[in-house]
């Protein structure tokens, strides 16, 4: 029995001193996609889970790395963090990043409006014309957005925002009629008035971390085949 013990113990010696820390961007203010946003805060939402679950496999330690998805994203190009989640498909990008095998998930884009009574005032897509629109420069549903528009033949009135910006109170103020949000971080309360597109989003590696994206595709095809994480995730209310 003794010698049963030291074995176990051996074991899960070798495997913590094995461990590899990985270095995670954690998104601020990403609504219920990743909550807590300190060492101190417990944390949650689906792209924490996501990412633990990969861990359960690869045997891996996070260090997490807080910020804006502007800031996080530049990180990841200089190779200060080594994965970011919620990133979408862009053929622009394959020369910068390393996808994986496997996508974390669909996201939808929405103009929304703050309540029901605002949202009252769109009966149809020729109300969003001189309407108020904020939208988030940097983010990938912008250009998308600019040619939903242009096929729609609408002219709001654009106001641009960095993602550290405070928009979204500007936003329930009133300050704005629309804000262009992803359905995974839009606030409960929030009205969709129209879906102007959708994409697969990643969690993405670093350019300077193969080693760390073969590990990542491994996990995930063993994740799919036994769990099928996808639906099992996004049979949730999250």
């Amino acid at each position: 029995m003794k010698k049963c013990l030291l074995t176990v113990l051996s074991f899960f010696i070798a495997l913590n001193l094995s461990a590899k820390t990985v270095k995670l961007g954690y998104y601020i203010d990403s609504g219920n996609f990743m909550s807590g946003f300190s060492e101190e805060d417990p944390k949650g939402g689906y792209a924490y889970e996501y990412m633990q679950t990969v861990a359960s496999y690869t045997g891996w330690e996070y260090e997490y790395v807080y910020g804006y998805w502007d800031t996080l994203y530049a990180k990841l190009l200089s190779g200060e963090i080594d994965i970011l989640t919620d990133i979408s498909y862009s053929k622009d990008r394959l020369s910068e990043l390393l996808y994986p095998s496997q996508p974390m998930g669909t996201e939808s884009y929405y103009l929304y409006a703050r309540d029901l009574k605002s949202a009252a005032r769109f009966n149809s897509l020729e109300d969003i014309n001189g309407k108020k629109l904020a939208v988030s420069k940097d983010a990938f549903q912008y250009h998308t957005l600019m040619e939903w528009l242009r096929q729609n033949n609408l002219s709001p009135i654009i106001y641009e925002f960095n993602y550290s910006d405070d928009i979204t109170e500007e936003f329930k103020d009133g300050t704005y009629d629309l804000y262009l949000d992803i359905d995974t971080v839009a606030e409960q309360g929030w009205e969709p008035i129209a879906k102007i597109g959708e994409s697969n989003f990643f969690a993405v590696v670093t350019k300077s971390r193969p080693d760390i994206l073969n590990e990542l595709n491994s996990a995930l095809d063993a994740i799919y085949i036994t769990n099928n994480i996808h639906k099992i995730y996004y049979s949730m209310q999250i």
